[in-house]
C-alpha cells in the first residue's frame, strides 16, 4: 500500500510541475520537502513507538498518509506544494519507522528472516502503482487521482491494522544487555549500522534520480532505452528482495551483504565504462540485484540489537537512511556538474565498495531467537 501510494505521487510530478508552471530548480526546492518532512519526525518515532506500541503507530501514520497523499494536487504556489510535501514526507517516514518496526516484532515471532520479503512487498507496490498510475493520468485529474488513491489506502490500511501483532517494543523479548567492560560496543555497532545505512540508500536515490539522464548522455535522445535502466533496475529490485530472505537463510546476513555490495559496485563500474545506454542498463540491473537485500538486511539488524527497543534502531537507521536520499542524488549532481557524471557513479561505486567493508558489523548482531507466544 505505502510503496502503491507513493509511486502514484510520483507519476503526477510532471503534471504538477505544469500546473504550477514550476522550473527544474522550483521543484527541486518542493521535492527536498518530502526528505525534510521525514527526518523532521523520525527523532520522535522511538519515544511513540514505546507509547503507543508499532500496531496504533502504523494505525495513526496509515490515516496520516492517507490525508496527506492528495494534498500536493490541491497546492496552488510553489510554498503550498513544499508544506504538502513536507506533511507527506513526515507521514511517510513515520509510516516508514512503524511498518519495519511491526515487521521486526513479526521477525521476532518466527524466528526467521522475513524483512527482505515486506520489502518486497513495497517494491512491488511501487511497480503496480506506476503501471496503474501511468494508465489513470491520461483521464483523470491530478486531484481525482490522488484522492481515490488516499481513499484506498485508507481502506487497505483499516483491513490489515486488526491482524497487527499488538506487542509493543518495551515487551520485546531482548538479550542480556552488555557487560560494563563491554558497554560501547553496542552504541559502535548502531552507529556503524547507520553508516550501512545512509551507504545502501545513497546507492538506490542515485539510480532513481540519475539513471535516466545518464542513459540519455549514452543514447543521445530522449527515446525508450532511456527508461530502461530505471526499469531493470526495479525489477531487479523487487526479484532480488523477494529471495533475499531465503539467501539470508543459507548465507548468512553478513555474507550476503557483501556479496550484494560486491555485485552493485561491479554493476556500477559497468555503468561508468558503458558505451552504450543498453550495456549502461545491464549495469543498473546488476545494481538493483546487489542492493535489493542491502537495507532490508541492516533495519533487521537494527531491530536485534541487544537491550534497544526495535524501534529505537530501526529508527535510528532510518534517520541515517533518508539522509542518503537527502545527501546522495545532490552530491551525484555536484560531482557529474564539476567532473561528469561518469564520475558521479565512480562515487556512488566507493560508496558502495564501503557496504562491503562493513559488511562484517552484521556479524555482531545477534540473530533471531524463538519466542513463545
Amino acid at each position: 500500500m505505502a510503496g502503491a501510494g507513493f509511486a502514484h505521487w510520483v507519476i503526477r510530478i510532471p503534471t504538477l510541475k505544469a500546473q504550477l508552471g514550476l522550473s527544474e530548480r522550483d521543484l527541486g526546492f518542493a521535492l527536498l520537502g518530502v526528505a525534510a518532512g521525514a527526518m523532521t519526525l523520525l527523532p520522535l518515532t522511538p519515544s511513540l513507538l514505546k507509547r503507543y506500541g508499532t500496531r496504533t503507530l502504523v494505525g495513526g501514520a496509515v490515516a496520516a498518509y492517507a490525508l496527506c497523499l492528495a494534498l500536493p494536487a490541491l497546492s496552488s504556489s510553489l510554498l503550498g506544494l513544499f508544506a504538502a510535501l513536507l506533511l507527506l514526507g513526515a507521514a511517510t517516514g513515520t509510516l516508514d519507522v512503524a511498518m519495519n518496526a511491526q515487521a521486526s516484532l513479526v521477525e521476532q515471532r518466527l524466528a526467521r528472516p522475513v524483512m527482505s520479503s515486506f520489502h518486497a512487498a513495497f517494491s512491488v507496490g511501487g511497480l503496480s502503482g506506476t503501471v496503474l498510475g501511468g494508465l489513470m493520468v491520461s483521464f483523470t485529474a491530478a486531484w481525482v487521482h490522488l484522492l481515490a488513491v488516499a481513499l484506498a489506502t485508507a481502506c487497505l490500511g483499516a483491513l490489515a491494522l486488526p491482524h497487527l501483532l499488538t506487542t509493543a517494543p518495551e515487551e520485546l523479548p531482548v538479550t542480556a544487555p552488555p557487560s560494563p567492560g563491554n558497554r560501547w560496543r553496542l552504541p559502535r555497532t548502531l552507529l556503524l549500522l547507520g553508516v550501512l545505512g545512509f551507504c545502501a540508500v545513497f546507492t538506490e536515490g542515485s539510480v532513481n534520480d540519475w539513471s535516466a539522464v545518464y542513459l540519455q548522455q549514452l543514447a543521445l535522445s530522449s527515446g525508450g532505452q532511456v527508461a530502461l535502466g530505471f526499469a531493470l533496475f526495479s525489477l531487479a529490485m523487487a526479484f532480488g528482495r523477494l529471495v533475499g530472505d531465503g539467501l539470508c537463510d543459507r548465507l548468512g546476513a553478513a555474507r550476503l551483504l557483501r556479496l550484494g555490495a560486491l555485485l552493485a559496485t561491479v554493476g556500477f563500474l559497468i555503468c561508468v565504462l558503458a558505451g552504450s545506454p543498453v550495456v549502461g542498463a545491464l549495469g543498473f540491473l546488476l545494481v538493483g540485484l546487489g542492493n535489493a537485500a542491502m537495507f532490508p538486511l541492516i533495519v533487521s539488524a537494527a531491530g536485534r540489537l541487544p537491550s534497544l527497543p526495535a524501534g529505537a534502531g530501526v529508527a535510528f537507521v532510518s534517520v541515517f537512511g533518508y539522509s542518503g536520499f537527502l545527501v546522495g542524488p545532490p552530491l551525484i549532481g555536484l560531482t557529474a556538474h564539476h567532473t561528469g557524471l561518469r564520475f558521479g557513479f565512480l562515487l556512488a561505486a566507493a560508496i558502495t565498495l564501503l557496504v562491503c567493508v562493513l559488511a562484517s558489523t552484521l556479524s555482531a548482531v545477534p540473530q533471531q531467537q524463538p519466542e513463545e507466544v
